[in-house]
């Protein structure tokens, strides 16, 4: 599956500080994670893009390192909800390529398209879609009784309106970014302890989405895919 493109590894060993960490841990971070991958799965698997979720608040350093590092492209969360909404959400730019800037003085590192960076910010502060959206399968089956059972056929029940209210959160977030392309992460913290209900489930609603929408064309991907789509 690596091999073919349909799981692909994102950021380094884990998703480091940048608030307080210093450089050298940070590209520590990044080799121990890429040196891994490359050791269990080849070279081609090594990841290009940065993975910075949960992380209290997102540098300019970090940037130009990553970019330094040969990085494509990055994913952040955690910015300030007043400057997300004001600032990237009113002025479609929730996609934007970062150019770190230094300041201007003596020694300072001006913005250089060689450090510039593709950053694409969540619509929110979460991991996943909201649960109104669609349901996660982790505590709740976590084992296999009747109340999971019971669970998984009332979801079904509810794959119209699941699929409905998707599709309005689906164009909410083609407004905001100004594009056709819209990602929706599918997974969280402590999901998929029943895997085979999740995707069920998600292939329910959207094989319901196709039906009541044919123009509205949901698939699955992966970041570099999205990213290929908007650049």
């Amino acid at each position: 599956m690596v091999a073919q493109k349909r799981i692909e590894f994102v950021g380094g060993w884990v998703q480091h500080d940048e608030a307080t960490t210093s450089y050298d841990d940070i590209v520590a971070n990044m080799m121990v994670g890429a040196s891994y991958i490359r050791k269990e799965f080849g070279i081609d698997a090594i990841p290009h893009l940065g993975w910075q979720l949960d992380v209290a608040g997102h540098s300019s350093a970090n940037a130009k390192l990553f970019a330094d590092m040969g990085l494509q492209a990055q994913v952040i969360s955690r910015v300030h909800y007043y400057t997300k909404i004001e600032q990237f959400e009113a002025e479609k730019k929730m996609d934007f390529v970062w150019q770190p800037d230094f300041g201007q003085g003596d020694g300072a590192y001006p913005p250089s398209n060689s450090s510039s960076l593709f950053t694409h910010i969540m619509y929110d502060d979460r991991f996943s879609l909201p649960k109104e959206f669609l349901p996660r399968f982790d505590k709740h089956f976590k084992y296999a009784n009747m109340g999971s059972f019971r669970y998984m056929k009332l979801s079904l029940k509810n794959v119209s309106n699941y699929a409905t209210k998707l599709v309005e959160y689906a164009k909410v977030h083609a407004d905001v970014y100004g594009s056709s392309q819209v990602p929706l992460f599918f997974g969280d913290t402590f999901s998929f302890e029943a895997g085979s209900h999740s995707f069920l489930l998600a292939e329910s609603i959207m094989d319901e989405i196709r039906s009541i929408d044919p123009e509205f064309k949901v698939v699955y991907s992966t970041p570099t895919e999205y990213f290929l789509a908007v650049a």
